[in-house]
């Protein structure tokens, strides 16, 4: 992973979310914010600098993983990633294709397939 990435983690499982955050901070990542709606998800890429966002799909609060990116993506060209564990189906590709997704990665999330999808990001 390229030193130093700022990295919005958008995950409202608290265990998944601190899991990733650990391994992404040892793996080198510079910042990690941690936020678990759309919501916050959006106010955090209007006030801070992200290189990128890991995004589930579904999210606690009213707004999903795939509305937040929509939104943040009227305002800021920032490579998402989107996580879920529900299946990738034509239905759900039509709605992440219009975002150009970096990634779209099932869940559980194999860290290595994580670390891959950021690397191609941010090289």
């Amino acid at each position: 992973m390229k030193p130093g990435l700022a990295i919005l983690l958008v995950e409202d499982e608290a265990i998944i979310a601190m899991d990733l955050r650990f391994r992404l901070i040892s793996a080198g990542c510079g910042r990690c914010r941690v936020v678990s709606t759309g919501e916050a998800a959006v106010a955090s890429a209007e006030t801070e600098p992200f290189d990128m966002i890991v995004m589930d799909n579904h999210l606690a609060g009213a707004m999903d993983g795939i509305e937040a990116a929509a939104r943040i993506r009227d305002f800021k060209d920032i490579p998402v990633i989107f996580m879920t564990g529900y299946p990738q189906d034509e239905v759900y590709l039509a709605k992440t294709r219009p975002l150009r997704p970096a990634a779209c990665l099932d869940k559980p999330v194999i860290f290595e397939d994580l670390i891959a999808a950021i690397d191609s990001v941010a090289s």
